[in-house]
């Protein structure tokens, strides 16, 4: 097996540390918990690391350093060809952080309430006393939470190509656990930048379809914009007010692909020669003709959503390659 991080999340209980603590056991894999990071942090505020302390202190880093701040301080520990496990992945911004690592694989760790309070409990630490409606308060907290400060565990849950189902049983957790690490392998450029589109359209404003972009430099293989679909700068979302519907479409939105070049535009260079990724099929009025007009060559999509036939016509007439990139589909063990 080649070098690989792999990041786990799942709510709290799921057995995340026991499938960390079986490959660095097994495997030689250095754990690093992004829930450890915020104990640290506690311990030098001098702070009783209980749960709700933690989750408070946790919201504040993200609303001082960003949503992202746990991932990069991870990423900061991490040593070339070592083998690592992340775990307490609660934020798809701090997904998006260690993807900056092509050998990042994300894997949820699933498991029944009943059978995760239980082990909650049997912990018997101090600061993790719950009743059943206080652990199910909990889990709502972590699953989603609306401030943008918050945790959002379903998002980052639903981008996990990767799913270990707990049972309860440590020995067929162990087990599962390597056969998902020798399953692993390692993304291709093309499926790494369309993670990071699919990644982009879950922040999406419009709920009839999320749908997200992303540029980057063909040579050097380096991200230079994304985009989602969402209503323009100041304006009501969709979501919010609902939508404005013309023939079939919601037309309050600019498209993925057209904020994508819109925010590169923005901040100067070239578009001449990059690859865009894009979660669905562009469209040929608002996205395929800026797209084209910007000097890109090729167009990587994964859903065949609306196939215009006059986006075909018009790349093979004037040499645009276009090219469905789809994601490895999801593997439950």
């Amino acid at each position: 097996m080649s070098h690989t991080i792999l990041g786990l999340v799942g709510l709290n209980g799921c057995g995340k540390d026991s499938v960390a603590e079986h490959l660095v056991r097994t495997k030689g894999f250095t754990h690093i918990s992004l829930s450890d990071i915020i104990r640290e942090e506690a311990k030098q505020r001098e702070m009783f690391t209980s749960t709700e302390n933690l989750i408070k202190l946790g919201k504040e880093l993200r609303e001082k350093e960003g949503d992202e701040v746990l991932a990069l301080r991870a990423l900061k520990r991490i040593e070339s060809n070592k083998n690592y496990v992340i775990s307490s992945i609660r934020h798809p911004a701090e997904v998006l952080a260690l993807l900056q690592k092509p050998k990042f694989n994300l894997v949820s760790v699933e498991r029944s309430f009943l059978d995760r309070y239980n082990a909650i409990n049997a912990r018997k630490r101090i600061s993790e006393v719950f009743s059943m409606e206080q652990f199910a308060e909990q889990d709502k907290k972590a699953f989603y939470t609306e401030e943008n400060a918050g945790q959002k565990v379903a998002y980052c849950i639903a981008m996990a190509p990767y799913h270990i189902l707990n049972t309860g049983d440590l020995d067929l957790l162990g087990e599962k656990a390597t056969k998902l690490v020798e399953s692993i392998r390692r993304p291709t450029w093309p499926e790494y930048f369309m993670m990071i589109a699919h990644a982009s359209a879950l922040r999406s404003t419009c709920d009839r379809l999320h749908a997200g972009s992303a540029i980057w430099n063909k040579q050097t293989r380096k991200l230079v914009s994304t985009g989602y679909n969402g209503s323009p700068a100041g304006r009501d979302h969709c979501d919010d007010v609902g939508h404005e519907m013309e023939e079939g479409h919601c037309i309050a939105t600019i498209h993925g692909e057209e904020n994508a070049i819109m925010h590169a535009d923005k901040h100067g260079g070239t578009l001449e020669g990059c690859i865009i990724s894009t979660t669905g099929f562009p469209c040929y009025t608002k996205c395929y003709k800026k797209i084209v007009n910007e000097g890109i060559k090729e167009i990587h999509y994964d859903q065949a959503y609306r196939e215009d036939k006059r986006v075909w016509e018009d790349a093979k007439k004037y040499g645009v390659k276009i090219i469905q990139v789809s994601l490895p589909k999801h593997r439950v063990f």
